[in-house]
């Protein structure tokens, strides 16, 4: 099977400068859309996860974070603890690396400056740990950012 690449070539200069930003416009769209609709989902998973929780605070009469960065939290305490933050502070990073897994690294800086702000955290320590453990571009967002990508380039 010969299979033979497809090129378009413009006839003017200013063909291509007009086509190149309506691609570019397209991918920047599909990107924002994809986005948006994975935080929306986010939000929702977030937000039944809350009534449910708070159903079962009252049955079972404890105060747990029904949340889903409280249960991230949960998930990611053991982790926050080998990478050296104190013990008073490490539920609170642990929901920061959690909610960041997630979501963008923006919201967690967002919340840490929170925290730094209210001296909510005991050691110093902590938010330099917290502060390195955030930075990087791995999280489960950065996949609708890349499906976006792609399937803009894709279509074109």
């Amino acid at each position: 099977m010969d299979i033979e690449p497809h090129y378009e070539k413009e006839s003017t200069f200013m063909e291509a400068i007009i086509n190149g930003a309506n691609e570019g416009v397209k991918m920047v769209i599909g990107i924002m859309a994809l986005l948006l609709a994975f935080l929306g989902i986010v939000a929702l998973i977030d937000f039944l996860l809350s009534g449910i929780g708070l159903r079962l605070n009252n049955l079972i009469g404890i105060q747990i974070d029904w949340s889903l960065k409280g249960i991230l939290g949960y998930l990611f305490y053991p982790f926050t603890l080998i990478i050296g933050v104190p013990p008073s502070d490490a539920f609170e990073i642990a929901k920061l690396i959690g909610e960041r897994a997630v979501l963008t690294e923006i919201k967690s800086y967002q919340d840490l400056a929170l925290l730094l702000s209210t001296d909510a955290l005991k050691n110093p320590r902590s938010a330099v740990l917290a502060t390195y453990a955030l930075c990087g571009f791995a999280h489960i967002a950065s996949l609708a950012i890349f499906v976006g990508g792609t399937a803009a380039l894709v279509r074109s």
